[in-house]
């Protein structure tokens, strides 16, 4: 009886330790976070959190903090962890760590550069993914974001861009779409 019974803590602890390693991955993030890697667009929901985040911690003169309600898609409540924010003189940064994947690379954080009535713009998509695999996966799509930026005469002149960049012991997607 007693090997019976170590034979099944260890297969049950071989299950719960198979079901934490997925459950760390957290939950697919492409629909929300959209054509980040393509073109630099957004999803509508991701938009929308992002002026939500913009309305709640602003540090814009006259604007009221931590007044407004930031919606969170119940698809990826999960996978959001606790926003904070620094003011900067000409933009606020908020970062949210936010685990899941985009197109299959675990995701680590999200942040975004807003402008205090300036043009400021700036989305950072971190992974926890060596930046060979970021790369690999979403380079070709950042490769034609770039080549559609320097194509379009008002997006060249704004000085638009998508770029891949190491970020600690991963990599990071930056969208600059500064105005």
């Amino acid at each position: 009886m007693h090997d019976l019974l170590r034979k099944w803590v260890a297969v049950t602890g071989l299950v719960l330790t198979a079901g934490s390693a997925l459950g760390a991955e957290g939950p697919k993030l492409d629909a929300f976070i959209g054509g980040l890697a393509r073109g630099c667009r957004p999803s509508g929901p991701l938009a929308a959190f992002r002026a939500d985040l913009n309305a709640r911690y602003s540090f814009e003169d006259g604007h009221k903090r931590l007044t407004a309600t930031v919606r969170i898609p119940p698809v990826i409540a999960r996978a959001v962890g606790r926003a904070s924010a620094e003011r900067h003189p000409y933009h606020t940064r908020i970062h949210v760590p936010l685990v899941g994947t985009y197109h299959g690379l675990r995701t680590r954080s999200i942040t975004f550069d807003i402008g205090h009535s300036n043009g400021v713009g700036v989305t950072t998509l971190a992974f926890a993914t060596p930046i060979r695999a970021v790369e690999a996966v979403i380079g070709p799509d950042v490769a034609r974001t770039m080549q559609a930026f320097a194509a379009d005469a008002m997006e060249a002149t704004l000085g638009l861009s998508a770029r891949i960049v190491p970020a600690g012991e991963g990599a990071a997607l930056v969208c600059d779409t500064s105005t």
